[in-house]
């Protein structure tokens, strides 16, 4: 019957939760004033190391807010759901010799659901866009989408990633240039003369909000995962 024939509710896309407070989110960044303001390291147990370039300013103070707080209900349940996956992307950024906080690059993109797809038809756990999954060898046509298994666009987006950063031989500007586009922060770069993702985030015609949320987002999901008690996130 037709109704038989339709898939599963378990396979049908989903639309990515990231997505559903980006105004909130993009409204409270306008506020935070300069992005060249850095206060330094952060300040963090011990036992904790991380091994991308984490900074505090006033945009991942304000992203710490927003998780801890307004977005406490998602960003829990992407903590529960990034157990699922930690291990995979681990290996494959550890084989790779990349940083492994970039696992939290998944989380940010798709709250670490293999289903999601955006308004821009970006789609699994890394958000890649149907040409750019082309770019790294995953298969996307009318009966089959890679971008939606786990494993293998896992490895396209370490490699993406690791293409960004040999291009930029910094962190940040690569995990902008992963939502904005290469070309886009390279024309940057060159324009306005500098190397640094903080100073070209703070000309304010030249690189959407969207992109640049990016970085403090990232970092801020980074410092509440290593030490997700000490920011409220218990029972996960």
């Amino acid at each position: 019957s037709e109704i038989s024939s339709l898939p599963p509710q378990e396979l049908l896309p989903q639309p990515v939760e990231t997505e559903k407070c980006i105004a909130e989110e993009l409204d409270a960044l306008e506020k935070t004033g300069s992005w060249t303001e850095k206060e330094g390291k952060v300040v963090a147990a011990e036992e904790v190391e991380y091994d991308f370039p984490v900074v505090m300013n006033k945009q991942v103070e304000m992203y710490l807010d927003l998780f801890q707080h307004k977005q406490k209900a998602y960003f829990k349940r992407w903590l529960a759901r990034s157990t699922k996956y930690r291990d995979l992307v681990h290996n494959e950024l550890e084989k790779a010799g990349l940083p492994k906080d970039l696992l939290y690059l998944a989380m940010i993109e798709s709250g670490f659901n293999q289903r999601a797809y955006s308004r821009a038809r970006a789609t699994g756990l890394w958000q890649f866009m149907k040409g750019t999954g082309r770019d790294y060898n995953l298969t996307v046509d009318r009966y089959v989408d890679e971008r939606r298994d786990a494993l293998k666009s896992t490895r396209a987006a370490v490699e993406y990633l690791g293409d960004l950063y040999e291009q930029f031989n910094d962190w940040h500007l690569a995990v902008a240039a992963y939502n904005g586009g290469p070309g886009k922060i390279r024309k940057g770069l060159k324009r306005y003369k500098t190397k640094d993702f903080w100073e070209l985030a703070e000309k304010k015609r030249y690189l959407r909000l969207e992109t640049k949320m990016y970085v403090p987002k990232l970092i801020a999901a980074i410092i509440i995962a290593k030490e997700p008690e000490k920011y409220g996130f218990t029972d996960i």
